[in-house]
């Protein structure tokens, strides 16, 4: 016997689908790799490589190749799959529904004024 399942409907307005119209993606390839330098290569993180001479360098590089590389090709598959404007929130809504996707966008969001602190502290 198959069981009927309820599956979550997300409900768009026509505001919102007029909105969608006028997004253009302008990156490139050159464009992303140099926006990706610059977002993780930061103030704070020329600091501590500095301190650390060249075993920092070592660091930064096994970082970029075992973190920062498996973490883009994750993040390209899912914006490919997921190509709607929200990113991680959306990703989560569809997986786990809205108030985990709450929960996740406030994390996201709580990262941000602990690095500008850190970036200003720093200067």
């Amino acid at each position: 016997m198959s069981q009927a399942t309820a599956e979550p409907v997300f409900e768009t307005t026509v505001t919102a689908l007029q909105e969608k119209k006028k997004l253009r993606r302008h990156f490139r390839r050159f464009d992303m790799f140099f926006y990706l330098i610059c977002t993780v290569v930061t103030i704070d993180t020329i600091g501590a490589v500095a301190s650390n001479g060249a075993e920092g360098f070592t660091w930064l590089l096994f970082l970029a190749l075992f973190f920062f590389l498996p973490y883009g090709l994750s993040i390209a598959e899912m914006g490919s799959a997921f190509p709607q404007e929200g990113g991680p929130y959306v990703w989560s809504r569809l997986a786990f529904g809205r108030p985990v996707a709450a929960i996740n966008s406030v994390i996201y969001w709580i990262s941000n004024p602990i690095w500008v602190g850190g970036s200003l502290t720093i200067v």
